[in-house]
């Protein structure tokens, strides 16, 4: 089993991953496309909600931690079940199933539409236009957005860059290499669950719970991997220093994986980032990531931070095209 992995399936995996990460770099999520036919994580989303609306029990809380688990057993191995038929079906197909296999793992990538998004922030921040600017931020990000200053909305698109990068790229790229479309789809499964159920309210404490829990699990190496990366390729002083000084501010960060790729974009920039925010009119108390960095954060550090998880992407490109090279040499 692991002969047939090491020698077929991870030299397969590692040849769509790296067409899967060309094709999102250069071409993203086309409107013309999407336009007409929904994104698989909308998909995602339709067949969860679903569920949700056959399997939701929130009577007690073993009741509810029991469908919640039920809903996402269902959910997780009925789609990733299917990924793995159809990767087995295109797997045969030479050229053609490649190609297929890369477009397929390619969308739920999410490079070019993060930097899209993140730099549509920049626009009406450098024009002083904080009503536009409020309203590209609020495409990004959870929190009230009303009330955010000029200051406020670049440290949230800086945040939002660190932290989606981990789980919109480095996270479906390891589960793309390592496990193939169907690992990328698994992830992603559980991503989506996340952000829909996932949440520490009344609603979905209990019911989400198995949600959350598998989303900080698939997301614990990432998250990290995400900052040693950050680290590794925009730092020129001690290495070694500065993930330590990364793993200490990581753990003033409510999610015990958002703060690792946080800490470092702010460790780099000088950024306090994180720190109190409203979310529903609610005002966390939240601790400040590097709290003795700049809170004025400006458009030049949205565009600093672009160019952080742009050298990302290429150290991800090598990686991946090395050991396609090296497997094909074998």
């Amino acid at each position: 089993m692991f002969d047939l992995y090491f020698t077929e399936i991870l030299p397969f995996n590692c040849l769509i991953c790296l067409l899967a990460l060309v094709i999102d770099r250069l071409w993203g999520e086309p409107d013309i496309i999407y336009k007409r036919i929904s994104h698989p994580v909308v998909i995602f989303g339709k067949i969860l909600n679903y569920l949700n609306s056959k399997l939701y029990n929130n009577a007690a809380p073993k009741i509810a931690l029991l469908y919640g688990g039920l809903t996402m057993k269902i959910f997780t191995a009925s789609i990733t079940g299917f990924s793995i038929l159809l990767s087995y079906l295109l797997f045969d197909l030479g050229v053609i199933g490649i190609l297929i296999l890369g477009l397929l793992s390619s969308t739920l990538l999410a490079h070019k539409s993060l930097v899209d998004h993140v730099s549509a922030v920049i626009i009406p921040l450098e024009q002083n236009d904080l009503s536009d600017a409020k309203i590209e931020i609020s495409k990004i990000v959870g929190r009230d957005t009303q009330n955010l200053n000029e200051y406020d909305i670049a440290r949230a698109a800086v945040e939002t860059t660190a932290e989606n990068y981990s789980d919109g790229i480095i996270a479906p790229w390891l589960f793309s290499l390592l496990f193939g479309l169907p690992g990328i789809v698994f992830y992603k499964l559980i991503n989506t669950a996340d952000s829909m159920i996932g949440y520490r309210n009344e609603k979905y404490l209990y019911y989400g719970r198995i949600a959350a829990r598998l989303d900080d699990a698939v997301n614990f190496i990432p998250a990290r991997l995400t900052a040693i990366i950050f680290i590794i390729l925009n730092l020129n002083s001690n290495i070694w220093l500065s993930l330590k000084q990364i793993k200490q501010e990581a753990k003033k960060h409510s999610s015990i994986n958002a703060g690792w790729p946080e800490a470092a974009m702010a460790i780099l920039l000088n950024l306090a980032l994180a720190g109190p925010r409203l979310y529903q009119g609610q005002l966390t108390d939240d601790l400040w990531i590097n709290e003795k960095g700049n809170q004025a954060a400006t458009p030049q550090h949205i565009k600093n931070a672009l160019k952080i998880i742009s050298r990302s992407w290429w150290c991800l490109f090598v990686i991946t095209g090395l050991l396609t090279g090296l497997f094909q040499a074998t």
